[in-house]
């Protein structure tokens, strides 16, 4: 068995918590961090049914999309469904984590999924995760040591920029030092000033994977005092509401709502505007996709693929002849299953927890 804890930290790692923001309702919603897990159901949202199933196959664990049913303004009532479902969830043992807004904005998260679902060549999220940035970490590193730290900071999540992996920047200069009373150098003497030949290491990070990155980096840095620099930068982010982009080729609105809802398994979906006209740029926001709309409009795009969207918003997107196709808010954001199974399953394998992960089936409910 593995504790909540590290799980919380592997589900951290495919949708990084820090996106969640201040006041996302995601997170631990009944359990502790020091429950032993031995079996994790995935569902969409904490009904009645993902519960009993969860108990049923004898997981410890719920992981959830929506927390909404579980936390509210106030104190839940034990009387309402949510406060019941609480109750026989802590008296059986269920603990419940909601992945909320973090798996909506993450990079392989719910709509990095349909990018990539539809091919989309992504010119970035629709709204910016706000309280987020990319950084730059600057560390000088003797030559010989310059490797193991590159790789431990490229280990943590520094050095990614896209498709691609262990991205830095390096160039040679002379660094210098006097060691006090008491140092340690890793060369040079004490009470005489020492210059250096160093490198200058620079990889860029997000800002919620700085700490670990930086810790990953002193572990195996030879100094016994680390020179390095942590800098904010203004580059977009890719971490926010929604992605736009172009397809890969024109396609028609009709033969892209075939394909969404026979992979989303939505039954109700609903397409506005010319089906047949091809379309070529596209945006995606699964779930609720009102606060996406300006945003898409803005981008030009053809097609708004979402959950669902409010009357006046449908009629912006329509007026701006903008086709509008909603699959249904639960159904959009089914993925979110299968997405976290396999990310799941991939820690556990890695680790060697032996978790069991399973998915439960989105039965479609009217008017969902």
């Amino acid at each position: 068995m593995v504790t909540l804890r590290r799980v919380m930290e592997a589900l951290g790692e495919m949708y990084p918590w820090e996106l969640a923001g201040p006041t996302d309702d995601g997170g631990v919603l009944v359990g502790s961090l020091d429950s032993e897990i031995a079996g994790v159901l995935c569902a969409v949202d904490p009904v009645s049914d993902a519960v009993q199933a969860s108990l049923d196959g004898g997981c410890e664990l719920l992981v959830v999309h929506h927390p909404h049913l579980l936390k509210g303004s106030g104190p839940l009532d034990a009387g309402t469904l949510g406060g019941e479902l609480v109750r026989t969830s802590m008296r059986e043992g269920l603990d419940i984590v909601a992945c909320h807004t973090n798996a909506d904005y993450a990079e392989g998260g719910l709509a990095s999924l349909y990018a990539t679902r539809l091919g989309l060549e992504v010119e970035g999220p629709l709204v910016p995760a706000g309280g987020v940035c990319l950084t730059k970490i600057v560390v000088f590193v003797p030559a010989e040591a310059l490797d193991e730290v590159a790789a431990a900071m490229a280990g943590a999540g520094a050095g990614v920029i896209g498709d691609y992996t262990h991205c830095s920047f390096q160039v040679a200069g002379t660094g210098t030092f006097l060691p006090g009373e008491g140092a340690r150098p890793y060369s040079g003497s004490t009470g005489e000033l020492s210059r250096e030949a160093e490198t200058r290491l620079e990889m860029i990070a997000p800002s919620f994977r700085v700490k670990g990155i930086v810790r990953a980096m002193r572990s195996v840095h030879p100094y016994e005092e680390v020179a390095f620099d942590v800098y904010p930068l203004d580059n977009p982010v890719p971490w926010g509401l929604g992605r736009f982009g172009a397809l890969p080729g024109p396609r028609s609105p009709r033969v892209i709502m075939e394909e969404l809802m026979d992979w989303c398994g939505s039954g109700t979906g609903v397409l506005e505007g010319d089906e047949e006209t091809e379309v070529s740029r596209v945006a995606v926001v699964p779930g609720m996709g009102d606060d996406g709309v300006v945003h898409a409009l803005t981008a030009r795009v053809e097609l708004f693929v979402t959950g669902e969207l409010s009357w006046h918003h449908r009629l912006e997107l329509m007026e701006a002849g903008v086709a509008v196709m909603m699959l249904g808010h639960a159904p959009s954001e089914a993925p979110f299953v299968s997405a976290t199974v396999e990310g799941l399953s991939r820690a556990s394998k890695s680790t060697g927890w032996g978790l069991r992960v399973e998915g439960f089936e989105y039965v479609e409910r009217k008017g969902a």
